[in-house]
């Protein structure tokens, strides 16, 4: 690996700002604790120095406002802004909406100083409504999507009645002001149309565009210019990063350098494997091709740019699409013949054994793909710097919208093939699936990195764009270092990292670790388990359910219905989760009692404070089961270590996550049931509970008789503000 790039300071900020701001959160009524001002002071340490810091600050630290803190003293040092990446949408708003004011009353940053950064598919695009309008609502190609940027639909046939409807109605909502052009500011539900007419790097036409003074993209853009905080998401941040590495003027932030802290940095190693993903859509690369034929004679016959185009040595015969579309068919025939296994959807090539009938069709495609570009690209360009009659300017710009949607598709192909044919150490796949039918549904080549090392060290620590710290309140393995984040990572061996102790009162709530004759691996587990459940849950809690998979959750329901009811089982996915939490939190306020039945998503972020989960139960240790390409390609390659490298801490990490979700506040008090005896019986297990929160270690199923209380909600109104 390389050296770390770094930017040095330009002055040496003042010592005390640390300690002024500390003392401005005390006089808001705010208890800093001594491990938040710790962590201000390291995150300000690590950027003086130039060199990354990884910290695992737990609950009850105080995090945000610490990093928030630290980073903005270092800032005073450095002409750039301070950039804070997360991962989810409920951490950008408290950011925004609440940390950030409540910082710009100690003075320390100016309020209004601080954006929100969001990708270009959250905005609307007036061009490409109008031209959508225009066409009587009739989709002339798909385009393509940016790095970090994901389609909100499906790609399927739209409703061209209803879409039409609905784009005129947005364009309406945003001429007459009544909508600023955000998705996020709608009233209603996004339509399906959005998929046509939101924002896209790969079509925008940028200022040759009709309507780029009024772009709801660039005046949001023309805000972060001038921002000293910018709040965005883990996506959004490693795009810009990519996107720098191939013109440093073409970042999603407008500007040179920034400062760059990482929240809920345990996903970056799993954000930069989506991000090095890469799929050739054997069905779509060759759709719609006669739109370039038709492209190519619209382009001819304007005079002045027919002739610009004779100059470069372009003629219409360049845009001859025969070869390309014999090699799209090429690709498809080849994937067409291989042999999946009965009801598989995906055959991945082991160890990159690619068989030989893939690769030449493959090697094919991608050769004509990029003469096809190199002609699409051309012309897109000497549009952007052609000068034209006004007469021509809206006939030309048109071109150029459709010359960059297919620039963007055969980008994202072609980086497909030329992964796929290189000696890279990915996992390779081919995936189909049928329709209903027997017609061929979906059929595409798909290459993804093991780690996100390489790609990471390339766009973050290599890159001189930033300067980074990472914070997470779970990053150690179950060695309590850092080993499992590096593997996963490539974080340098230069960088600093610190975990910070916990601070909550865990010692008033308890950890039971009942018995149990079967382990998760034995046919007897799921009648054991339901059993202990049923043991361990009192109706009058608020009980909070945790399982490894849908499928043992669903197994589960009608035992827990039986014995406490239906109304009272709460199950993910059931309804919203907005609505399932809103039935949770009203029957513990009516005394009633709840239980709720969830799944990953409510391992992590869940927030019910007080009496709103008193109850918290693991049904089993969260190991991931090694059934996508990715993982069982790197299985493969690690051998007998996969389970202790990957695995364990793997399964640590989501632990940690779901223990997590019982205490929350200094006031908070529960218990934890973990029906798992591998917890305690193995040596792995054992590490794993040392790594917890030191709560009171119990075998008995039932609370203690006369239990801590936990706090009612007038309690909860009263928390000591923690900052």
């Amino acid at each position: 690996m390389g050296s770390v790039v770094t930017f040095k300071p330009n002055k040496t900020p003042a010592k005390d700002s640390i300690s002024v701001a500390y003392a401005a959160l005390v006089a808001q009524g705010l208890s800093p604790r001594p491990e938040q001002e710790q962590l201000s002071r390291d995150i300000f340490l690590s950027f003086m120095e130039g060199k990354p810091y990884a910290a695992e600050a737990p609950t009850g630290t105080g995090k945000t406002l610490a990093y928030l803190i630290g980073a903005l003293a270092a800032r005073e040092a450095f002409n750039a802004p301070v950039v804070v990446a997360t991962a989810t949408i409920a951490l950008q708003e408290q950011i925004i909406n609440n940390d950030l004011p409540l910082l710009a009353k100690t003075g320390l940053v100016k309020s209004g100083s601080f954006a929100v950064a969001k990708g270009r598919g959250r905005y609307f695009c007036p061009q490409s409504a109008v031209r959508f309008l225009e066409s009587g609502g009739e989709v002339t190609g798909k385009r393509g999507v940016q790095p970090g940027q994901h389609d909100m639909f499906d790609s399927g046939a739209v409703d061209q009645g209803a879409d039409y409807y609905d784009a005129q109605k947005l364009m309406e909502a945003w001429d007459t002001n009544e909508w600023d052009g955000d998705s996020d500011s709608l009233k209603t539900k996004t339509p399906k149309v959005w998929r046509i007419v939101q924002a896209c790097a790969d079509t925008c036409l940028n200022k040759r565009c009709d309507f780029y003074e009024q772009c709801p993209f660039f005046k949001d853009r023309a805000k972060l210019a001038v921002a000293d905080i910018i709040v965005a998401n883990h996506d959004l941040v490693f795009a810009d990063l990519a996107m720098s590495l191939e013109d440093k003027d073409s970042g999603v932030f407008p500007t040179e350098r920034y400062m760059l802290v990482v929240d809920e940095a345990h996903h970056i190693g799993d954000k930069a494997i989506k991000l090095g993903e890469a799929k050739l859509d054997a069905l779509s690369a060759d759709e719609n091709l006669k739109g370039i034929d038709v492209l190519a004679q619209r382009a001819f016959k304007l005079k002045k740019l027919s002739a610009s185009l004779r100059r470069k040595g372009i003629a219409p015969s360049n845009f001859e699409t025969k070869r390309y579309a014999e090699s799209c068919r090429a690709v498809r025939n080849a994937l067409l013949a291989l042999e999946f296994e009965p009801r598989k959807e995906v055959l991945r090539f082991a160890a990159g054994g690619v068989p030989a009938q893939i690769i030449e069709p493959v090697t094919f495609y991608m050769n004509e793909a990029k003469v096809l570009r190199s002609i699409l690209s051309e012309t897109a360009q000497l549009i952007r710097h052609h000068k034209t009659d006004e007469k021509d300017a809206a006939q030309e710009s048109a071109i150029l919208f459709e010359l960059t949607g297919w620039l963007g598709r055969l980008a994202g192909n072609i980086r497909a093939a030329e992964d796929f044919l290189s000696a890279k150490n990915l996992a390779r796949w081919a995936f189909r699936r049928d329709t209903e039918e027997g017609t061929v549904g979906r059929l595409a080549l798909h290459v993804c990195p093991l780690d996100g090392v390489e790609l990471l060290t390339k766009v973050l620590w290599e890159n001189e764009r930033c300067s980074s710290a990472l914070v997470s309140a779970t990053l150690r393995d179950i060695n309590e270092g850092f080993d499992r984040f590096k593997l996963a990572t490539g974080l340098p061996a230069d960088a600093r990292t610190r975990v910070y102790p916990y601070v909550l009162p865990y010692q008033n709530s308890t950890l039971c670790l009942p018995s149990m004759e079967n382990t998760p691996k034995d046919a007897g587990f799921q009648k054991e388990m339901e059993g202990k459940l049923l043991e361990a849950i009192e109706p009058s809690e608020a009980t909070l359910v945790l399982f490894n998979s849908r499928a043992m959750m669903l197994a589960t329901v009608k035992a827990l219905e039986n014995a406490f009811g239906r109304d009272k089982v709460l199950v993910q996915d059931s309804t919203s989760m907005q609505q399932l939490l809103a039935s949770h939190r009203a029957r513990i306020d009516a005394g009633k009692g709840s239980i709720l039945l969830g799944v990953q998503k409510m391992a992590e972020g869940l927030d019910l404070p007080g009496d709103y989960l008193t109850h918290l139960v693991i049904t089993r240790l969260p190991f991931g089961v090694p059934d996508t390409p990715v993982e069982q390609e790197r299985q493969e390659q690690v051998g007998s270590k996969y389970f202790s490298e990957y695995l364990v801490p793997d399964a640590l990490l989501r632990l940690v996550q779901m223990v997590g979700r019982l205490v929350r506040r200094e006031t908070d008090v529960g218990r934890i049931t973990l029906l798992d005896s591998r917890a305690r019986n193995t040596a792995w297990g054992r590490k794993m509970l040392k790594v917890l929160p030191p709560f009171r270690v119990t075998t008995n199923l039932k609370p203690a008789a006369s239990p801590s209380a936990a706090p009612s909600a007038a309690t909860v109104a009263s928390i000591r503000r923690v900052a």
